[in-house]
């Protein structure tokens, strides 16, 4: 049987392992964001890592347990609304929460404003556990153009790969602000293929303008030259028409010219 004194040293170790992951998980916070501009700035070791399919996960938890439990009233808008997310997120990462929130989420862009709009106001995270305000219209008490909002923070667990929510607290319509637009970034200008010219700006193509300039009095390189200026030396002129070549005979024939065949000889 273990002597009193070896369990008391079980004791101790056990205690000190389970206070050390303690301060561990304590001193590793992932996220921090507060979507309030008059909220004290965090340092940068703090800041989101909205890169993290950990964070995404979150944050879609969030707005679709918002949107299932206080859903756009029946028939209007065939029941899509907008999401509003934190700054940060990438395109593709915008699209990805808007994908696991739901098939009638959208990610807020100018084109869909108008719709009904959960937004994501304060998210803080460490380790498993996490708290975020997710802010969601009130029906009940919204007019066109003027809708009201209330803030609800949810108390999450994350259990292996997935988040739940363990308890919530509402606060009255308007006591939160509602966090500033963040639309889902534009796609980037599409590049030219690689190797393809670019467009003129009105300087002369290089086979113009890195060409030397004609001598003095020459004539330009694409002007040709004047019908009675002698062809150049190592070209031989072409026999006008109708006329034949010296010696054969022909019209033009040298001996003809002198008086014939039959002229007699001096």
């Amino acid at each position: 049987m273990p002597s009193h004194s070896y369990i008391k040293w079980i004791g101790l170790i056990g205690a000190a392992g389970a206070l050390g992951w303690t301060l561990a998980l304590a001193g590793c916070t992932s996220v921090i964001y507060d979507s309030n501009p008059q909220a004290p700035v965090e340092e940068a070791a703090e800041k989101p890592d909205f890169a993290s399919g950990t964070v995404q996960n979150l944050l879609a938890t969030c707005i679709r347990w918002a949107a299932e439990r206080y859903p756009p009233p029946a028939g209007e808008e065939d029941g899509w609304f907008a999401i509003n997310l934190p700054p940060g997120l990438t395109r593709e990462q915008y699209i990805e929460v808007a994908r696991q929130v739901g098939d009638r989420a959208a990610p807020l862009s100018p084109e869909v404003e108008y719709l009904p709009t959960y937004h994501i106001g304060w998210v803080w995270m460490r380790g498993d556990d996490a708290r975020v305000d997710v802010i969601r219209p009130v029906y009940a008490l919204s007019t066109p153009g003027d809708p009201v909002y209330q803030a609800i923070t949810l108390h999450l667990s994350r259990r292996y790969a997935s988040w739940r929510v363990d308890r919530t607290q509402p606060w009255e319509p308007g006591v939160v602000d509602v966090p500033e637009p963040y639309y889902m970034p534009e796609l980037p200008p599409e590049e030219p293929p690689a190797g393809e010219p670019e467009a003129e700006t009105g300087a002369a193509p290089d086979d113009l303008s890195d060409a030397a300039p004609p001598p003095d009095g020459a004539p330009p390189a694409d002007e040709a030259p004047p019908a009675d200026e002698a062809p150049p030396a190592d070209e031989a002129p072409a026999p006008p028409a109708g006329e034949g070549e010296p010696g054969t005979g022909e019209a033009g024939d040298p001996a003809e010219d002198a008086g014939g065949p039959g002229a007699p000889l001096p």
